[in-house]
Protein backbone atom coordinates (compact mmCIF):
# COMPACT_ATOMS: atom_id res chain seq x y z
CA UNK A 1 0.00 0.00 0.00
CA UNK A 2 2.70 2.13 0.79
CA UNK A 3 5.59 1.66 -1.60
CA UNK A 4 3.45 0.46 -4.87
CA UNK A 5 1.36 3.63 -4.89
CA UNK A 6 -1.71 1.71 -4.33
CA UNK A 7 -2.53 3.57 -1.24
CA UNK A 8 -2.74 6.58 -3.40
CA UNK A 9 -5.33 5.22 -5.26
CA UNK A 10 -7.43 3.72 -2.36
CA UNK A 11 -7.08 7.35 -0.61
CA UNK A 12 -8.38 9.05 -3.57
CA UNK A 13 -10.64 6.42 -4.05
CA UNK A 14 -12.10 7.17 -0.21
CA UNK A 15 -12.02 10.64 -0.96
CA UNK A 16 -14.26 10.59 -4.04
CA UNK A 17 -16.64 8.09 -2.15
CA UNK A 18 -17.01 11.11 0.54
CA UNK A 19 -18.02 13.44 -1.86
CA UNK A 20 -20.34 11.12 -3.70
CA UNK A 21 -22.20 10.37 -0.43
CA UNK A 22 -22.01 13.42 0.29
CA UNK A 23 -23.89 14.90 -2.63
CA UNK A 24 -26.07 12.38 -2.34
CA UNK A 25 -26.93 12.60 1.38
CA UNK A 26 -26.98 16.12 0.89
CA UNK A 27 -29.89 16.04 -2.15
CA UNK A 28 -31.65 13.97 -0.04
CA UNK A 29 -32.19 15.78 3.39
CA UNK A 30 -32.68 18.71 1.04
CA UNK A 31 -35.58 17.29 -0.55
CA UNK A 32 -37.29 16.17 2.69
CA UNK A 33 -36.93 18.89 4.14
CA UNK A 34 -38.54 20.75 1.31
CA UNK A 35 -41.08 18.77 1.72
CA UNK A 36 -41.80 19.19 5.24
CA UNK A 37 -41.46 22.74 4.38
CA UNK A 38 -44.73 23.82 5.76
CA UNK A 39 -44.13 21.73 9.13
CA UNK A 40 -41.26 23.61 9.44
CA UNK A 41 -42.92 27.09 9.01
CA UNK A 42 -45.66 25.92 11.45
CA UNK A 43 -43.08 25.18 14.46
CA UNK A 44 -41.83 28.62 13.45
CA UNK A 45 -45.59 30.08 13.60
CA UNK A 46 -46.13 28.98 17.05
CA UNK A 47 -42.67 29.73 18.60
CA UNK A 48 -39.82 27.29 18.05
CA UNK A 49 -36.74 28.85 17.89
CA UNK A 50 -34.28 28.52 14.94
CA UNK A 51 -31.97 26.38 17.01
CA UNK A 52 -35.14 23.95 17.39
CA UNK A 53 -35.23 23.70 14.07
CA UNK A 54 -31.54 23.02 13.16
CA UNK A 55 -31.98 20.32 15.53
CA UNK A 56 -34.80 18.48 13.86
CA UNK A 57 -32.99 18.28 10.72
CA UNK A 58 -29.67 17.12 12.20
CA UNK A 59 -31.20 14.37 14.55
CA UNK A 60 -32.87 13.32 11.00
CA UNK A 61 -29.52 13.27 9.15
CA UNK A 62 -27.85 11.66 12.09
CA UNK A 63 -29.85 9.04 12.41
CA UNK A 64 -30.50 8.23 8.76
CA UNK A 65 -26.51 8.20 8.89
CA UNK A 66 -26.48 5.53 11.88
CA UNK A 67 -28.82 3.54 10.52
CA UNK A 68 -27.24 3.50 6.99
CA UNK A 69 -23.70 3.05 8.67
CA UNK A 70 -25.27 -0.03 10.51
CA UNK A 71 -26.68 -1.31 7.10
CA UNK A 72 -23.46 -0.90 5.66
CA UNK A 73 -21.81 -2.77 8.04
CA UNK A 74 -24.15 -5.77 8.71
CA UNK A 75 -23.50 -6.03 4.56
CA UNK A 76 -20.17 -5.91 4.31
CA UNK A 77 -18.56 -7.77 7.27
CA UNK A 78 -19.99 -10.92 5.59
CA UNK A 79 -18.39 -9.89 2.33
CA UNK A 80 -14.97 -9.46 3.98
CA UNK A 81 -15.30 -12.66 5.31
CA UNK A 82 -15.81 -14.11 2.01
CA UNK A 83 -13.00 -12.19 0.27
CA UNK A 84 -10.33 -13.44 3.03
CA UNK A 85 -11.04 -17.08 2.61
CA UNK A 86 -11.03 -16.34 -1.11
CA UNK A 87 -8.09 -14.39 -1.19
CA UNK A 88 -5.58 -14.85 1.99
CA UNK A 89 -3.85 -12.02 1.90
CA UNK A 90 -6.74 -9.57 2.02
CA UNK A 91 -6.27 -7.73 5.35
CA UNK A 92 -9.11 -5.58 6.94
CA UNK A 93 -8.42 -4.40 10.02
CA UNK A 94 -11.43 -4.45 12.02
CA UNK A 95 -10.56 -0.67 13.62
CA UNK A 96 -11.39 0.70 10.44
CA UNK A 97 -14.46 -0.27 10.06
CA UNK A 98 -15.26 1.03 13.64
CA UNK A 99 -13.82 4.86 12.44
CA UNK A 100 -16.03 4.55 9.46
CA UNK A 101 -19.15 5.17 11.41
CA UNK A 102 -18.00 8.45 13.10
CA UNK A 103 -16.86 10.16 9.61
CA UNK A 104 -19.81 9.00 7.92
CA UNK A 105 -21.93 11.02 10.33
CA UNK A 106 -19.44 14.20 10.31
CA UNK A 107 -20.46 13.72 6.86
CA UNK A 108 -24.41 13.59 6.87
CA UNK A 109 -24.74 16.24 9.76
CA UNK A 110 -22.13 18.37 7.14
CA UNK A 111 -24.49 17.58 4.29
CA UNK A 112 -27.55 18.72 6.42
CA UNK A 113 -26.44 22.43 6.30
CA UNK A 114 -27.90 23.48 3.23
CA UNK A 115 -31.32 21.52 4.52
CA UNK A 116 -31.01 23.48 7.63
CA UNK A 117 -30.83 26.51 6.01
CA UNK A 118 -33.66 26.67 3.82
CA UNK A 119 -35.31 25.58 6.56
CA UNK A 120 -34.70 28.00 9.30
CA UNK A 121 -35.15 30.79 6.03
CA UNK A 122 -38.51 29.33 6.02
CA UNK A 123 -41.18 32.32 6.79
CA UNK A 124 -43.94 31.53 10.11
CA UNK A 125 -46.34 33.24 7.79
CA UNK A 126 -45.95 30.93 5.10
CA UNK A 127 -48.90 28.51 6.91
CA UNK A 128 -51.63 31.03 6.54
CA UNK A 129 -51.73 32.13 3.19
CA UNK A 130 -54.18 30.03 1.09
Amino acid sequence: MIKSGAGGSVFFAAILGFLVGFVIVSQSIYSTTIEKIDEFATLKAIGASNWYIRKIVLFQAASSGAIGSVAGLLIALPLIRAAKQAISWIYTPYWLLIVIMPITLLMCCLAAAFAIRRAVATEPGRVFRV
